[in-house]
């Protein structure tokens, strides 16, 4: 409700990408609602401390749908995401803040 009233042109779909079927209702939905049209921005909450693997699994399962468009951006939300990527980095968070 509050989403909905602050954003009111923004549609949300809230679903566990982890199982296709509710995968593929979301990308249903999203087809429908945008007449046609994938998603321009999919945000991703792992929902809590989600091991490293767990989160990829949840950007393979949006980036592997059979999208008539794929989304021009995903956000996610996870600190192993970010803990990970930062490892792989110069450990520089490039000053944009993060957590």
């Amino acid at each position: 409700p509050y989403l909905k009233k602050r954003y009111p042109k923004c549609k949300f779909s809230l679903g566990n990408i982890l199982l296709p079927k509710e995968m593929s209702s979301i990308r249903t939905f999203c087809e429908r609602s945008l007449v046609g049209s994938a998603p321009s921005i999919i945000c991703i909450d792992v929902n809590g401390n989600r091991e490293i693997s767990g989160v990829l699994e949840c950007l393979k399962m949006v980036m592997n749908e059979s999208w008539k468009r794929q989304p021009r951006m995903i956000i996610v939300k996870s600190r192993f995401l970010y803990w990970e990527l930062k490892k792989m980095g110069n450990g520089d968070d490039g000053g944009g803040g993060g957590m």
